[in-house]
């Protein structure tokens, strides 16, 4: 079975492999963490995310919104106290023309301090509670961003946004195209990602599970 090497995340904050079946993921999963749920109440170990119109999903979900549309850049679990550090993604079968995109902002010393001064309220239906885009975690900090479920405290914080936005544009883009059993496990906590545009590719399958 595959092992997971994390000190490679703290560097390059994502790696792929391959693994044959969701169960091998699973086992592979909590030798590095302990899984959460990504709903409320469930005990679901994986989700299974397909391309769907935004007549045919949940209303507090990004496909409710934008459908088979590109998503915006976001971190997973944003709604999330603390929101899960891994995300890995597994495709069962080969997908073409519609990769998961990932991004590593870089930022400068006074943008770390901009992005941890500005406040946004978060409401992803667990609980409002406030937050910055970037939060301090001992020597380093964790990035929390989801336009949907985040917007500032203040007017004047808005700020922050446009700067990450501005960040993710300016930064070169890593694109997964798809092969069967692939797998990508990145740092939820450090870099955004996004799916490109899904139009009539509902066949577009990715199993996902979330690591505390």
């Amino acid at each position: 079975m595959v092992e997971i090497n994390t000190e490679e995340l703290k560097n390059n904050y994502w790696t792929t492999f391959w693994t044959e079946n969701i169960d091998d993921l699973i086992e592979i999963s909590k030798k590095i963490g302990n899984i959460i749920p990504s709903r409320k109440n469930s005990l679901a170990l994986y989700d299974i995310l397909t391309v769907k119109t935004k007549e045919e999903t949940n209303q507090k979900s990004l496909s409710a919104k934008y459908g088979e549309n590109d998503f915006p850049y976001h971190t997973d679990g944003a709604y999330l106290q603390i929101p899960p550090k891994y995300v890995i993604l597994r495709s069962p079968k080969n997908i073409e023309n519609c990769p998961t995109k990932l991004c590593i902002p870089h930022f400068s010393e006074f943008e770390i301090k901009k992005l941890m001064k500005d406040v946004l309220l978060v409401n992803g239906g667990r609980g409002r509670f406030y937050s910055t885009i970037l939060e301090k975690i001992d020597k380093d900090f964790r990035l929390r961003f989801d336009l949907d479920c985040m917007r500032p405290a203040l007017t004047e914080f808005d700020t922050s946004i446009k700067l990450i936005n501005k960040l993710i544009k300016e930064t070169v883009i890593e694109e997964i195209d798809w092969k069967e059993n692939q797998c990508v496990i990145f740092n939820n906590w450090k870099l955004v990602h996004s799916r490109a545009d899904a139009t009539n590719k509902f066949e577009r399958v990715l199993e996902r599970i979330w690591i505390k």
